[in-house]
């Protein structure tokens, strides 16, 4: 697995679990949330496009990744909270929000659930193949 240089590796105990979180660049926060079953590396050809211009944050969101996978939390409301957890932990008041998939389903919930803390979100998502029967002849 090769990495984006620049990125360097976090983890902190947060919402009652260890959380970890790449970061890179520097300026305006931008966190990127993953999809199923995908991790921060998801985004590694984003990372360091987008870290010319802001501080990127990409956690594995629980469950995944290097981040704990604990009996219980898994809807959006608590992973929305262990979101925030992070926001505080980096002193974080505001930041732009991009999800995909999963990640765009907690970021929702964080955006519905969080009256500031969130400049904009953008959720990135997949929708479902739909096929249609053939006609018959």
């Amino acid at each position: 697995m090769t990495e984006p240089s620049g990125i360097t590796h976090h983890t902190a105990r947060l919402n009652g679990i260890r959380q970890h979180w790449v970061s890179a660049g520097d300026g305006p926060p931008v966190y990127l949330l993953h999809g199923f079953p995908e991790t921060w590396y998801g985004w590694r050809k984003q990372i360091p496009v987008l870290a010319e211009k802001f501080t990127v944050i990409a956690p594995d969101l629980r469950g995944y990744g290097d981040t704990e996978k604990p009996a219980a939390g898994y809807d959006k409301r608590t992973m929305a909270n262990d979101l925030l957890a992070l926001m505080d932990h980096l002193g974080h008041d505001r930041i732009a929000l991009i999800g995909h998939d999963r990640g765009a389903r907690v970021g929702t919930r964080f955006a519905r659930t969080t009256a500031t803390g969130s400049t904009g979100s953008w959720p990135w998502t997949t929708s479902p193949r739909v096929s249609s029967p053939r006609p018959t002849t």
